[in-house]
Formats: C-alpha cells, sequence, structure tokens
C-alpha cells in the first residue's frame, strides 16, 4: 500500500484497509510486490542507468555526426563488423532453422504504427526466406491481429501480434489463402481483461484529454498510451506522471506497466514474447521437429528475456548443437554476451537482405553446390555494392 507519510489521515485510513483486507487481495498485492522488488533491484537500476547513460551518449554522437556529415567511428557500427561469415556458414549446414523478427523499431519504424507499410524489398526478403522448407520464419509485433495480418497476410511468414499472444503459423492453405485462426501461446486461452481495463483507460482518458497529440490504442491484452505526435518534452513529462498513476492503480492486478518508445503500455502479465518463443520450441519438439539454427532479430533491451530462451537453448546439454544468433537495435559500445548490436533499422533490414540472398544462392546451387567461401565472398562483395542502396530504403 502506497501513502504519503504526511497525511496522518490517510495513514490512518489504510492502517485500517491494511487490517480489514481480504485474503485474496493480501496475496494478489504481496506477490506482485515481490516480484518488482526483487527485479527491479539497486543492481538493475545501476545497471539499467548506466545503460541508458551509454544509449544517450551513442545516439548524441551519432546526431553530432550527422550535422557535421561525418560519421563517428566508434559510436556507429558497420555491419561488416557483425559475425555475418559464421552467421552464414551456420546457416549453409543446418537442416531446421527458426528465424523470428520483431517488426517494431527494427524493420519498421515504431512512429508509424500501427499505419505502416514495409518497403517491398523487405517483404520479398521475408518471402524469400518463408518459402525455404529448411525455415520457419515468424513476425512479431506489438501491434495487433488485424493490423498485422493487414500488413504481412499474403505472406508465408507466421505472424505473432500482440507480443506472441497470439500467433498463426506459417503455411498456405489448399486454396492458395493463408489461415486465418488465430492460437494462443497460453493453453487456457486469452483472459477475460475487462476488469483491468474499467480501471486502466479513465486513467489514460484523462491524460489524453490535458495532452494534445495524444491517443489510445485499445487492444485484447494491453491498452497503449501513444505520445509521438505531442510536444516532445511535454510529452515525455506526461508520459513519467502517467506511469506513476498507472503503477499505483494496477498495483493489485494481473498487468505491467512498461514505458515503451514514445508510448506507456500496459499490458496483460502472459502477453510476453518470451512466453510465445517458449510455446513454440515447446511445440516444434512435441511434433519431433530439432533446430539446428535459430536466427533472432529484435528491437531493444525489452527484447533480452526473449534472446536468453535462445541462450539458455543453446547451453542445454540435449540441445547444444544449436547454433544460436541473437541481433538487436542498440548503440552501446558495451559488449552483451550471446547479443550482437544494430545500430539502424536499415542495418536490420540489411542483414535481413544478406541472409535471405544467401539463402537464395545456396538454392539454386544445390545440384552444383559451391565452397562455403566462395559463396560468402560474393556475399560480402554484394555487400560492399548494395550497401548505400539499402541503406536509402
Amino acid at each position: 500500500i502506497r501513502i504519503n507519510p504526511w497525511n496522518t489521515e490517510q495513514v490512518a485510513n489504510w492502517i485500517y484497509e491494511a487490517l480489514t483486507m481480504g485474503e485474496v487481495e493480501r496475496e494478489l498485492r504481496h506477490s506482485k510486490l515481490y516480484r518488482y522488488v526483487t527485479t527491479h533491484t539497486a543492481s538493475f537500476w545501476a545497471k539499467s542507468f548506466v545503460s541508458e547513460l551509454i544509449d544517450a551518449s551513442g545516439l548524441n554522437e551519432q546526431r553530432s555526426s550527422e550535422i557535421r556529415g561525418s560519421t563517428p567511428e566508434k559510436s556507429v557500427r558497420s555491419i561488416s563488423s557483425l559475425p555475418i561469415r559464421s552467421l552464414l556458414s551456420a546457416y549453409r549446414s543446418s537442416s531446421k532453422r527458426l528465424i523470428l523478427i520483431t517488426l517494431e523499431d527494427t524493420i519498421s519504424p515504431s512512429e508509424k504504427m500501427p499505419m505502416v507499410n514495409l518497403p517491398s524489398s523487405v517483404k520479398a526478403n521475408l518471402n524469400s526466406l518463408a518459402e525455404d522448407e529448411k525455415n520457419i520464419v515468424y513476425v512479431m509485433s506489438s501491434t495487433t491481429q488485424q493490423h498485422l495480418s493487414t500488413l504481412l497476410g499474403n505472406s508465408k511468414c507466421g505472424l505473432a501480434p500482440e507480443h506472441g499472444f497470439f500467433y498463426r503459423p506459417p503455411g498456405l492453405n489448399v486454396s492458395g489463402k493463408q489461415k486465418t485462426e488465430w492460437l494462443t501461446c497460453d493453453p487456457d486461452g486469452p483472459p477475460d481483461n475487462k476488469e483491468w481495463k474499467l480501471r486502466v483507460v479513465p486513467v489514460l482518458s484523462y491524460f489524453t484529454e490535458r495532452t494534445p497529440g495524444t491517443v489510445i490504442e485499445n487492444q485484447d491484452m494491453s491498452v497503449a498510451w501513444h505520445y509521438q505526435n505531442a510536444d516532445g518534452d511535454f510529452g515525455a513529462w506526461q508520459a513519467k506522471d502517467l506511469q506513476v498513476h498507472l503503477e499505483d492503480v494496477t498495483s493489485t492486478l494481473p498487468v505491467e506497466v512498461y514505458q515503451m518508445k514514445k508510448r506507456v503500455e500496459v499490458r496483460h502479465v502472459r502477453a510476453k514474447k518470451s512466453k510465445f518463443a517458449e510455446s513454440l520450441l515447446t511445440n516444434l519438439a512435441s511434433e519431433g521437429i530439432e533446430l539446428d539454427f535459430i536466427l533472432c532479430i529484435g528491437s531493444g533491451r525489452s527484447d533480452d528475456s526473449l534472446f536468453q530462451v535462445f541462450m539458455n537453448l543453446a547451453a542445454s546439454e540435449a540441445t547444444g548443437n544449436v547454433k544460436v544468433f541473437n541481433f538487436r537495435m542498440g548503440l552501446e559500445k558495451r559488449t552483451v554476451p550471446g547479443i550482437h548490436m544494430l545500430d539502424s533499422i536499415s542495418h536490420a533490414r540489411e542483414l535481413l537482405a544478406i541472409v535471405a540472398d544467401f539463402g537464395t544462392k545456396i538454392a539454386a546451387s544445390e545440384n552444383d553446390i559451391e565452397p562455403t567461401s566462395t559463396l560468402l565472398l560474393s556475399q560480402q562483395r554484394k555487400l560492399k555494392k548494395d550497401s548505400s542502396k539499402v541503406t536509402r530504403d
């Protein structure tokens, strides 16, 4: 229970409330607060604070260099510095691959969501990867089922909207149209979200009325408050105030509050990309599918729990032969174990293009297999030649 110690009347009222509170509500409050204090420790705060400082420093150097018309050598990495060679070598030698790609802030700017339109070249690369029988490709997103299916409904990729709580497996029906049914990563199905939304939406509406340019996006598993069209400083200030109010209102509810890029999101605890990944791996294992290659491209630190699922899989003795390559957006100069950094959306698209093009070459050379080194050399030459073109897209 949160109180103002200087308000003696409030303190007295809440002491009485605590003493007379029902056992179920006590357990809910305790479990949520216990999870929060054990996760958000002093060490966690320090690491997050330093990491954000590093991100801000790198972003400031990048913007300064753009103004000067130059590129800082230390803050912005070239995609050629990534482990492309080992990635493509593992890709070629693998027999069953899983490729997961986050949509927002990875291959598409989040500021344009949900009204986003991917370039045709990006869609073509996704389809190229999905058409390979050795590949299982999923595009994950925070947007709704309708928006994601509108964007990639004709794609052969599997779709995982609302942070993967809902998903549609890859593949086509006999009619040539993609499957329309949506499954859930939770065997219990979608929860009843009416109760917590009745308490959350009024708070969001209050801040929307007082912050011009903001909108509310209501989804099945979450509610988001977008402020990308509001005044920058005022919107950010209101977002912090909103988060404080929401954390107080939702203290006994099965939801979590996230401060995302230009939005504040209240999401059910069961809607997480890491849970989708765990469910997907379990389903594949039950079908007798043994993966030996995983490529995951995420949007930021919020996807670190997703990456950890795959790193744990690679470290497992039972599945130690799985080659895992995790990439995420970030300007950190520090090295994050098991995760490779991409500086921009153009880099993520370029990485996707490299893998898709390499896969096409492998398929074309099945009858007359070239040495891996020859394909890699050809790919590196193409990378140098097309780098500026991909960046412009």
